[in-house]
């Protein structure tokens, strides 16, 4: 006997049964996005990099990796008196935004709409980590932000971004519930500045071993993966500050690290301030090396500032951006 599917005829209980089923599943899936886009407008800061790709900026801009996401606060930048149009930081992290093809044409496709009608100053903070790969990589193929938003998000100029919030964000909802709940993961703030959700004595007392977790990594890092400069990452910061020049002025920032991170750092990249030095020269832009300015600043481990150090630190980089873009500025 041969068995035809199409022979089968619901009954009007089954039919009916569908039916719900399919309203039910319509209903609750609508309810989810409208309370997903709810929270995300509301609460965009809890979401990664998310309030980052829906906000719309026009003046000066800050570029990097997460130490300079946590570390490099725009609200200093942005007091009045400053020449330059009001800083937003659209850092990342190593993984998601470290200089390269993708990282390019993000910058290049959120904000080409800018044009050099105004004054505009981009910091391009960067480190060995940020053009840096492992022994026998230096091709786009293992670079690690290929997966990320940064290569495969395509439209970012939208206030509600559902791409970035199905693909990129695991289980958004019950992430923004849970921060809010716990406050324990830290946020965006309105100026894209990473705030890390603890005091500071909370911070001094955990520092140690906070510290000797991330510089074991770091080290192990090095060691197993032989990280060195990466020529291609090198040849697309060159790319990126050729972009931007022409848009406004381009200033290459060096953070401020722990000494123990600059010695691991100057093991694998020991000419490294030289050659961003070299660069700013060719490019006729300036270079700021912080790398050992780290007295009196309190860091989260090895390398990421704390809150208020970031303010300390982000001040000092508003005075010394005043007098080195003076001349520039006020013409």
């Amino acid at each position: 006997m041969v068995f035809i599917w199409s022979d089968i005829k619901p009954s009007p209980l089954m039919k009916r049964f569908i039916l719900k089923l399919t309203v039910f599943t319509f209903i609750a899936a609508a309810m989810y996005v409208v309370v997903l886009v709810g929270l995300s407008l509301r609460y965009a800061g809890y979401l990664d990099n998310y309030s980052r790709i829906i906000r719309e900026h026009d003046g000066s801009l800050i570029f990097g990796s997460s130490r300079a996401s946590v570390g490099i606060n725009p609200e200093p930048l942005n007091r009045p008196g400053t020449a330059w149009l009001p800083f937003y930081n659209f850092s990342g992290t190593a993984y998601h935004t470290p200089y390269g093809p993708a990282y390019l044409k993000l910058i290049q496709r959120k904000f080409s709409r800018q044009v050099p009608d105004r004054r505009r100053v981009y910091l391009l903070a960067v480190d060995p980590w940020s053009v840096g790969c492992e022994l026998g990589k230096d091709n786009p193929r293992f670079f690690s932000e290929n997966t990320t938003f940064t290569n495969k998000l395509w439209y970012v100029h939208s206030a509600i971004n559902l791409d970035y919030l199905i693909r990129f964000t695991y289980y958004p909802v019950r992430g923004i519930i849970g921060a809010l709940l716990f406050n324990n993961l830290g946020w965006l703030d309105e100026n894209g500045k990473f705030e890390y959700p603890v005091t500071l004595e909370e911070c001094l007392i955990r520092h140690p071993s906070r510290f000797a977790e991330a510089l074991a990594m770091h080290k192990q890092t090095v060691m197993e993966n032989r990280i060195r400069i990466s020529t291609l990452r090198m040849y697309y910061l060159n790319k990126t500050i050729d972009y931007l020049t022409p848009k406004g002025d381009v200033v290459l920032v060096r953070l401020p690290v722990t000494d123990e991170m600059l010695a691991l750092e100057n093991r694998f990249a020991p000419d490294f301030s030289l050659r961003l030095k070299l660069m700013a020269r060719q490019y006729n832009c300036q270079f700021l090396d912080y790398s050992h300015d780290n007295k009196g600043l309190v860091f989260i481990d090895d390398h990421h500032l704390y809150n208020t150090s970031a303010v300390t630190f982000s001040e000092l980089l508003c005075k010394d951006l005043t007098h080195l873009l003076a001349d520039q500025l006020l013409q």
